[in-house]
């Protein structure tokens, strides 16, 4: 079985835009940690990870509901 994550950006950026795939270090923690821990039905995952935001560019419902992974912090505070 594996997980694939595709990963926002790991720094905050100046510009609001950049926000929107930001990941702070605590969330990419429980992202990986709940990725490990996982029981997947499925033999392959393909997740998206970033912290929560207003307005994302990526989905990461598919992350909540397979792996449990719930982000902490919000990019623009």
């Amino acid at each position: 079985m594996g997980i694939l994550k595709k990963l926002g950006k790991p720094d905050k950026q100046s510009h609001p835009y950049d926000l929107a795939d930001y990941v702070s270090a605590r969330d990419f923690c429980q992202l990986i940690d709940c990725a490990l821990t996982a029981e997947l039905k499925e033999s392959f995952l393909l997740v998206n990870g970033i912290s929560n935001t207003p307005f994302p560019h990526l989905d990461i419902d598919q992350a909540r509901v397979a792996i449990g992974y719930h982000p902490q912090d919000n990019a623009f505070e």
